[in-house]
């Protein structure tokens, strides 16, 4: 009686081949989500800009151009809601804490007094109260610039109302200056510029995660 002969991997290489896949997955898996989350925040970063570059514009055809506003007298958070909310809408409003929440998951925050000149400061939080709500992680620095030669200055063109403050930096600054400027300044606001260059792509070099 012939035995037929069954090919099969001992307990060892079993373990090592488990070992090898494991090592590899530890080292991708970290890598993947991450890319998907930044493809996940990239969108929303792409849809708010756009959404508020138009509801700028809206608030301009119906007779309220940003050309002949001033700096609020009183809190950002009441000058937005008073006129620009009806132009981007709301899922719901937090007036304690400043802060419009979208129909997305994401957030803007108008309660920082920071003032860059006649330039003010905002958050925009990708994805709203939730974690890990790290500055150039899932929250952005964006700015309102309500005189022409601080819109010339911070965003480089005096038609422009709305953006990623970004003094002293164009489409030229390199990498290195934008990796060097993100992680030294007290306020972190070129970040929000870098992506905007970049068409609100995260570089490969990108030092926040």
């Amino acid at each position: 009686m012939k035995f037929k002969k069954i090919l099969a991997f001992t307990l060892a290489e079993v373990l090592i081949t488990m070992t090898i896949v494991g090592a590899i997955a530890a080292m991708t898996i970290p890598t993947l989500i991450n890319k998907r989350v930044q493809t996940e925040r990239s969108a929303k970063l792409r849809k708010f800009y756009s959404r508020m570059t138009n509801a700028i514009d809206l608030m301009g055809m119906n007779g309220q151009s940003f050309k002949y506003l001033s700096l609020p007298k009183h809190s950002m958070y009441d000058w937005y809601i008073s006129d620009l909310d009806r132009y981007m809408g709301h899922k719901f409003l937090d007036a304690d804490a400043k802060t419009v929440y979208f129909a997305d998951g994401s957030s803007l925050n108008l309660g920082k007094n920071t003032a860059l000149s006649s330039c003010k400061l905002v958050l925009y939080d990708t994805n709203g109260a939730k974690l890990p709500n790290s500055i150039n992680s899932d929250q952005y620095y964006f700015v309102f610039c309500f005189e022409p030669k601080d819109r010339r200055k911070s965003l480089g063109d005096e038609s422009i109302f709305f953006g990623a403050y970004g003094y002293e930096v164009t489409s030229t600054t390199t990498d290195e200056k934008f990796i060097n400027s993100c992680k030294s300044q007290a306020v972190n606001t070129v970040c929000t510029k870098w992506l905007q260059i970049n068409n609100w792509e995260y570089p490969e070099n990108y030092p926040f995660k």
